[in-house]
């Protein structure tokens, strides 16, 4: 018995280790509000405000945590879910192997080009843009979406579902702090240990639980009209185990559950072949302030401080005219922001640090699953 308890601490402490390394407020703010507003550094080189005191980054951290979790950020320490980053890199060596060289395997197994849409036209949520709002939500809403993804790939376009953005986060304790910030490592993990029900945004009558906020995007885009953000409350948050009075299924019956979930290593051929072969996978990213005025071509950081971490979805690649290679993504800010809500970024350089934090998992599929093609998912 104490062994057991013993365990069942330590893979708790494991876990939340595991999160903190991998935390992602996802709330940043405009280039004009930053030099207006943050003008002096504190002693550890993070922003900060000279009318409140407080700093830019953390999406509502307390200051006094700000430190050591941006020195965790990004950075590729201690894992303790290194074995199912091994799972995968073994997976990619015993494939190299498995070839007479490994520059002949990835030449005919990786193609030069690849659109995750083009790929699975059956499955619109890869190319749909599911917009987070006026909450710090990265973290729930990109991992909803990537599952969905998987979930419509492995069962062969059978199974067209969104999960709810607004389930996990309201439901997920372990994942952080709701609208003010979260672990994507917590949303897969409890993907796979408590499931998530289906839903679909703010305006949508599909699945058991819509999200909470409606689309809205809080840094202007030049020549687009101004759209007043509404104050966000975690107060909304109310995790309710029940489905809309009008669904068709319990909580409980709309339950979708991950068999797997694990990391892939920075690695760039190994992502691919995680894409090519099992869908869309989430990455974290580094927004710096140039990134936020993107409209076109391979994103490359050139200019402005780094402000925070921020989900996004990665579901391709190729290469540019000029030769510069890319990868494809979604960014759950806004279908305004950028080209249509998409954008391209610099490959191969861990650029932003785009490749050090993959996360995917596999769906567990049962013969009930529901087939909803003609839904609106958005």
């Amino acid at each position: 018995m104490k062994t057991s308890r013993s365990k069942s601490r330590t893979c708790y402490l494991i876990y939340l280790i595991y999160s903190l390394l991998i935390l992602v407020p996802c709330e940043v703010k405009s280039q004009n509000f930053v030099a207006a507003n943050y003008t002096t550094r504190s002693t550890n080189g993070i922003p900060i405000s000279p009318r409140t005191g407080k700093s830019l980054s953390g999406g509502g951290w307390k200051d006094k945590l700000l430190a050591p979790l941006r020195s965790l950020m990004g950075t590729r320490a201690y894992d303790p879910w290194r074995y199912f980053m091994s799972v995968k890199r073994r997976e990619v060596n015993e494939r190299r192997s498995s070839s007479s060289s490994s520059s002949r395997f990835y030449s005919t197994s990786i193609p030069a080009e690849f659109d995750a849409r083009l790929r699975w036209p059956n499955c619109p949520t890869i190319g749909e843009i599911f917009e987070q709002g006026s909450c710090a939500s990265c973290w729930a809403v990109v991992p909803t979406d990537v599952m969905s993804d998987r979930i419509c790939i492995h069962s062969g376009g059978h199974h067209v579902v969104r999960l709810s953005a607004g389930n996990l986060l309201a439901c997920c304790r372990m994942c952080g702090k709701g609208c003010k910030g979260g672990f994507p490592g917590g949303a897969w993990m409890y993907w796979k240990k408590q499931g998530i029900v289906t839903g679909a945004s703010y305006s949508s009558e599909y699945g058991c639980q819509k999200y909470q906020f409606f689309p809205c995007y809080q840094p202007r885009i030049e020549g687009s009209p101004k759209i007043k953000c509404p104050k966000t409350e975690n107060t909304l948050l109310q995790c309710k185990e029940t489905c809309r009075a009008s669904y068709a299924r319990s909580y409980k019956q709309d339950l979708y559950y991950g068999e797997s979930v694990y990391r892939i290593p920075n690695d760039v051929q190994a992502i691919q072949l995680e894409i090519l072969e099992h869908g869309p996978v989430q990455a974290n990213l580094r927004i710096y302030e140039d990134f936020l005025h993107y409209k076109s071509g391979v994103y490359q950081h050139k200019s402005g401080k780094g402000l925070e971490y921020h989900a996004v979805k990665l579901f391709g690649w190729g290469t540019d005219d000029d030769g510069t290679p890319y990868w494809l993504a979604a960014n759950p800010w806004s279908k305004r922001w950028g080209n249509g809500g998409f954008f391209k970024i610099l490959r191969g350089s861990n650029h932003a640090e785009i490749e050090d934090h993959i996360m995917a998992g596999i769906p567990k599929l049962a013969p009930t699953d529901v087939e909803d093609h003609e839904l609106n998912l958005i």
